[in-house]
Order: structure tokens, then C-alpha cells, then sequence
């Protein structure tokens, strides 16, 4: 990897980009893709009018949730973020913009496609750095602790993802179904698999430079989360396009799970839609309703 650098005359470029600053444009385009998250969950709009505060609190658990729980790990108060006066103000004004705009204004362009992808793929830049971040962090704390590591970095990768259970509940909903160690989106596994590379490089197991994998790591993000498709050019979801790269992975982990666990049983594609349709099929022979298995998982246990 270093010497394809070397010759493609990248080795500079990969180690400025590795130490640009992320204040304020990354961490700007971070806020604002956070906040559009939370006002696309059912009755988020509904919450900012009866209760600023709790609309508030969530859309800082958006923003500042993986440092929360990161730290709360490594034994540092939870609150050790919120002394950044520069960083809370920042996505505070990005909340207020997103939900209280006049005329919806700053949400209509921040929404707008174009603008959305530049900020998607800015935002994955930052994913990036916290993973990396936080792995280094947790290399300090415990020298050869390398499954804390991994832990550290994907907690800080994921963001409020791992604690979305207790977010709703601050918006007076409770959904464990959709526990997101239970339905990994694919940020989650990314920033899981994110981790575990960092830190293989970290304990000098990757023959490659930090400022190498975070530009590879970065790009690799970028693309996957930007990539065009029918969804993207008609309504740019990105929870629906984050399951929409799952899917486009999925023969590699078919392959994976194939050679991995031997009591696994996995349906391909042709095989779910076989089992659609005879389901469809059977429902209507016998008038029964259909459930729908367009969401079925890739695998089950036997």
C-alpha cells in the first residue's frame, strides 16, 4: 500500500488529510446530518413544539452520544464533552435552524439533494477520525487491551446508535425492536470493521500508517454512503440508502458466513424472492394476509 502511494505521489496528501482540522466545516456538516436524522424519526417534530428541552437533549445525544458512552466506558464523567462551549453552541444553532427556521428554510437547503450528499460525505470524514481516535485513546488507557480498543472505536464510530433505546425514551417512545445490536445499519458495521483495522495498525499488526488507512478508510465511507441509485434520485433517505449498501455488500458476507459458521443457513436473494412469492401465492389461494419479507434478514440459525 505505501509503495502504490509512493508512486501515485499520495503518501503527502494522505498525511495532510490526516491532519486537517475537523473545526468547524466537518464538524458543521456532522451537526446538521445528525439533527436531519433525528427529525426524520416518527413524532421528532411533534416533541420540538410540546418540549424544546427534550427535542434539545436528543439532538445532542445525536451529535454527542458516541463520546458520552465512550467515556463512560474508559470511567471519564459523561459529561466531559459539554466543556467545549464552541462545539455545543455549534450544534445547538444547527438544532434551532433545522426545527425552528422560519418558513423551513435552512432545513429546505440542508435537505436538498446535492447539499445532502456534500454533507453526508463530509460527515464520513469525521466518522473516520473518531474511530481512529478512539482507538488510540483506549491504546493509552490499556497498552494491550485490544478488544477495548476495537470496543472504544466502533462505540465512537456509531455514534447514538447504540443508545437510541434511551433517546426515544427522552421522546416518549419505546421501540426495542429496533436495538441496533440486534439490526446492525450498515455505519455500525462499517465503524465495526473500521475499528478492528485501526486497531491491527494501531498494535503494528497492518503494515500500513494511521494517515494511509483513515484516507483509504474515509474514501471508502464516502463512496459507499454517496453512491448513486434509483432511491438517490428520487428521495434521498439515508437511513433507506444505508440499507440499500448493505444489500450491495451482502455477497461478501454471504461468502463470509458460508466458510465462518457452519450452523448457518443462508438464503440468497433468488431464494427470498422464491419464498415470496409462493407466499403470495398461498395467500391468495386461501385469502390469508401477507406478512411482508422484503426485510428479512439475510440469515438464520438452525
Amino acid at each position: 500500500m505505501e509503495n502504490v502511494l509512493a508512486v501515485l505521489n499520495l503518501g503527502d496528501f494522505a498525511q495532510a488529510f490526516s491532519k486537517m482540522g475537523m473545526f468547524p466545516v466537518f464538524d458543521v456538516a456532522y451537526y446538521i446530518v445528525s439533527i436531519l436524522y433525528l427529525k426524520y424519526e416518527p413524532g421528532s417534530v411533534e416533541v420540538s413544539r410540546r418540549s424544546p428541552v427534550a427535542s434539545w437533549l436528543c439532538a445532542m445525544l445525536y451529535c454527542f452520544g458516541s463520546y458520552i458512552l465512550a467515556d463512560i466506558m474508559l470511567g471519564s464523567s459523561p459529561l466531559d464533552y459539554f466543556q467545549y462551549n464552541s462545539h455545543i453552541l455549534l450544534a445547538s444553532a444547527v438544532w434551532y435552524l433545522i426545527f425552528y427556521c422560519p418558513l423551513n428554510l435552512f432545513y429546505k437547503c440542508v435537505a436538498f439533494l446535492p447539499v445532502k450528499l456534500v454533507l453526508v460525505a463530509l460527515k464520513e470524514v469525521v466518522r473516520t477520525r473518531k474511530i481512529a481516535a478512539g482507538v488510540h485513546h483506549a491504546h493509552h488507557a490499556y497498552h494491550h487491551g485490544y478488544f477495548i480498543m476495537v470496543v472504544v472505536g466502533y462505540v465512537k464510530g456509531s455514534g447514538v446508535a447504540l443508545i437510541s433505546n434511551f433517546e426515544q425514551l427522552l421522546r416518549g417512545v419505546w421501540r426495542p425492536e429496533t436495538n441496533e445490536i440486534l439490526n446492525m445499519s450498515f455505519p455500525t458495521k462499517a465503524s465495526l470493521y473500521g475499528a478492528i483495522l485501526f486497531t491491527l495498525q494501531e498494535s503494528h499488526w497492518l503494515p500500513v500508517s494511521k494517515s494511509v488507512l483513515i484516507l483509504v478508510f474515509t474514501l471508502f465511507m464516502a463512496t459507499a454512503k454517496v453512491k448513486p441509485s434509483p432511491e438517490t434520485r428520487t428521495s434521498y433517505y439515508v437511513r433507506s440508502e444505508a440499507s440499500r449498501v448493505a444489500k450491495d455488500y451482502s455477497p461478501v458476507r454471504v461468502a463470509l458466513l458460508q466458510h465462518t459458521f457452519t450452523k448457518v443457513k443462508v438464503k440468497s436473494s433468488h431464494t427470498r424472492q422464491k419464498t415470496q412469492t409462493h407466499q403470495l401465492n398461498t395467500s391468495q389461494n386461501w385469502n390469508y394476509p401477507v406478512r411482508d419479507v422484503s426485510g428479512i434478514h439475510l440469515f438464520h440459525f438452525v
